[in-house]
């Protein structure tokens, strides 16, 4: 590539998400087809987003779940796709709300006047003046596998 570009890299390991060559990371990459929300995640929480979805499969709860391995070039085509076929939409994200992947989706979906829900999962737009391990602090902003399944149940029913 010729052209600046960043990278985020976790500290801690991750599980290995993807069993097939991902052939563009210009694209989302949809893990798992469902009908009740579409969940768009980025980063470190694709793991666990995962998790989750197959936690919510067994309580009924089918959602898509696309992973998003960049942010821009957004891959705008899919998420108005799902905005126009779902009832909700959801992003999780290891980033504050604001600025990140919530903020672009919402965006995308403002600007095509779809009437549909929004959650943004992430790091409220606060300061956090706590330091810990990995897991404490997903914990702490409700970003561990039981806040990130609740948060969707109820956004959902």
């Amino acid at each position: 590539q010729k052209t600046p570009s960043y990278i985020r890299v976790t500290k801690a390991s991750s599980p290995v998400v993807y069993t097939n060559p991902v052939s563009s990371i210009n694209a989302a990459i949809e893990l798992f087809s469902g009908n009740d929300a579409s969940v768009f995640v980025t980063g470190s929480l694709l793991p666990i987003a995962k998790q989750v979805a197959e936690n919510l499969q067994k309580k009924n709860i089918s959602v898509s779940l696309f992973s998003m391995p960049q942010i821009k070039p957004l891959d705008e085509k899919t998420i108005l796709r799902e905005a126009k076929k779902m009832k909700k939409i959801i992003t999780i994200e290891d980033h504050y709300i604001t600025g990140g992947l919530g903020s672009a989706v919402s965006e995308v979906i403002a600007a095509s006047n779809a009437q549909i829900p929004v959650l943004r999962l992430g790091i409220k737009d606060v300061f956090t003046s706590v330091t810990g391990s990995v897991d404490y602090l997903l914990s702490l902003h409700d970003l561990s596998a039981e806040g990130i399944e609740k948060s969707i149940i109820n956004f959902i029913k």
